[in-house]
């Protein structure tokens, strides 16, 4: 039996990545045997067709991949200055171990991984962090141990991130999200009715005919859905509101 069909609450592009793999399950069997070809062929596959002319609009703005370069940049950046203090704790010279212990402090307040944080948490742990070193003293222990590069990498690559970001936020906010809103409540409930149709069959027909088929999308969902509660690093997307629950 197919266990669940609300994803609302995953993000669009998630949300719509999940449905085309579980399309791609679906053509691999004969759905005329299985009298899923209404459910299919009428329903779900118009809907996720609909969906994806829906985001192509998502996809021309063309800021993704830039921004995932200044995030790179920006993670290379910290964990690089991150290294270059902690090789300086233990340098011979005492004022240079004394600069690198401070610069440490400073940083520790950051957690261990600041690269790995979902990226708009990101974007404000580093800001915060730069001003933090921005100071008379601090400016004067990136110099000492010769780590001020770290810093400006760092800076130009996380303002880089920022201006992109919001670029991209105002580019999205244009398009027309009415649509894709249109477009995903259609493909929620296609998708739905198509679950509740195989499993009706599996009562009617017998689950074994069904079960490969139930256990992929089974699979495929809790995946979605525990990736979406998983957190760590994500790369935002649009937000559509959420239709009633399945």
């Amino acid at each position: 039996m197919i266990e669940r069909t609300d994803l609302n609450n995953l993000r669009v592009m998630d949300f719509f990545q999940t449905l085309t793999d579980i399309a791609a399950h679906l053509n691999n069997e004969d759905l005329a045997v299985l009298k899923l070809e209404n459910a299919v062929n009428n329903i779900f596959t118009p809907a996720l067709t609909a969906m994806d002319e829906a985001l192509k609009p998502f996809r021309k703005t063309g800021l993704t991949d830039p921004l995932l370069t200044h995030d790179a940049e920006r993670d290379a950046a910290i964990v690089g200055l991150s290294a270059h203090v902690r090789a300086f704790l233990a340098y011979p010279q005492t004022d240079k171990a004394q600069a690198a212990a401070r610069l440490k402090l400073i940083i520790d307040k950051y957690g261990r991984s600041p690269q790995n944080l979902p990226q708009r948490e990101q974007t404000g742990a580093m800001a915060n962090l730069l001003q933090d070193l921005d100071t008379n003293q601090g400016r004067a222990d990136l110099t000492a141990i010769i780590a001020t590069p770290w810093a400006l990498a760092l800076q130009t690559a996380n303002t880089a991130f920022e201006n992109l970001y919001n670029e991209r936020t105002r580019a999205n906010a244009a398009i027309e999200t009415g649509k894709t809103r249109a477009a995903r409540a259609a493909l929620q409930e296609a998708f739905a009715l198509m679950a509740r149709t195989i499993n009706a069959l599996m009562l009617l027909e017998g689950e074994e005919p069904y079960r490969i088929l139930a256990d992929n999308i089974n699979t495929e969902v809790r995946q979605a859905l525990a990736t979406r509660r998983g957190g760590g690093k994500t790369t935002e997307e649009p937000q559509t509101p959420e239709t009633p629950e399945e």
